[in-house]
């Protein structure tokens, strides 16, 4: 009868132990996340690092999906895609990079550089026109 290799053995637990920890990590990450990963989301959050490598100050910029409270992505598909495009000079003259506040509400919409807000808001709030302002200074094609 031959015995196992004692080497062996405790490379197999300790490789069997890294599986579990990993699979409890990863299981407690996605069961703790407010929604699921969608396409929405990663181009804000791209729209989003595009903004923070062209400005030495910005404020946060929130890209969770409206299953995490009353907040949804800052940046439409539309608007993301143009933020990743244009060029650090056009981002910072546009004013992106002096908005004090990109938390929108859901319900707030910003089209044409004009900011409409919620009716239970009565007006939008001043951070909240000058986001949309700047968002409509920034041209795209």
């Amino acid at each position: 009868m031959r015995l196992p290799n004692m080497a062996s053995v405790g490379f197999s637990k300790r490789m069997l132990r890294r599986v579990i920890v990993a699979g409890m990590a990863l299981g407690l990450v996605l069961g703790h996340s407010c929604s699921d990963i969608t396409s929405t989301t990663l181009l804000c959050e791209d729209a989003a690092a595009r903004i923070y490598a062209c400005c030495d100050r910005h404020a946060a910029i929130n890209c969770n999906e409206s299953g995490c409270g009353s907040q949804h992505p800052n940046f439409t598909p539309e608007t993301a895609k143009c933020l990743r495009t244009a060029s650090c000079a056009a981002l910072q003259k546009a004013g992106l990079c002096e908005v004090p506040d990109w938390q929108f509400s859901i319900g707030t919409i910003c089209h044409d550089g004009q900011a409409s807000c919620p009716a239970d808001f009565g007006s939008c709030p001043p951070t909240l026109v000058e986001a949309c302002a700047a968002l409509g200074r920034l041209s795209c094609p």
